[in-house]
């Protein structure tokens, strides 16, 4: 076992070193935000829309320009569904506490200054969801859910300036989020 972390430990830092990150060839790296519409799975068989802000910083490998990968953190505000029970009025707020992902970026030019790609990677999404009783916070109501989940999406960008790209996309983060995003990116 000690021999195992060993060889472990030696291949990741010669994998890790100066000269093994310059050999991968880095294309470009970026950092963006994003404003979007999620949707969200309230759990009561349906859904709301919220609204939502991220940042994210991406690099795309190589010299054929295909592949990349990014990291993105994010929230959303809360979406307020109404119920009524046995004659009392109940209100769920539920929303994104954060959310995290790492994504795989394959992307295909489709025209000059334009890419359409895809995306594919792990979420980890905090979900909150709280019960008003006749607009008072009831005791024991509040709850929050973590799960990671391997999610998908696709988009198109375009190059608005030399450094600047214009994009939209849809994502599915896990089975209770998605969203749609325009996102605006700086490359450096």
């Amino acid at each position: 076992m000690k021999r195992i972390l060993g060889i472990a430990t030696l291949l990741s830092a010669l994998c890790l070193s100066p000269m093994s990150v310059l050999a991968l060839d880095f294309q470009q790296t970026y950092a963006g935000g994003s404003l979007a519409f999620f949707n969200l799975n309230t759990g009561l068989g349906g859904s709301d829309t919220v609204f939502g802000a991220y940042g994210q910083l991406g690099i795309d490998f190589g010299r054929y320009d295909f592949l990349g990968a990014e990291l993105r953190l994010g929230t959303t505000d809360e979406a307020a569904t109404a119920f009524s029970t046995a004659g009392t009025h109940h209100f769920i707020l539920h929303g994104i506490d954060y959310f995290v992902s790492l994504l795989a970026k394959g992307h295909y030019r489709i025209a000059r200054g334009a890419r359409a790609y895809g995306l594919l990677g792990l979420s980890t999404v905090k979900t909150s969801t709280t019960t008003l009783q006749a607009g008072v916070i009831t005791g024991t109501v509040s709850e929050s859910d973590t799960s990671t989940d391997f999610g998908f999406g696709f988009g198109l960008d375009y190059r608005i300036q030399d450094v600047l790209l214009l994009a939209g996309e849809w994502v599915l983060y896990n089975s209770d989020a998605s969203g749609f995003a325009l996102n605006l990116k700086y490359e450096f």
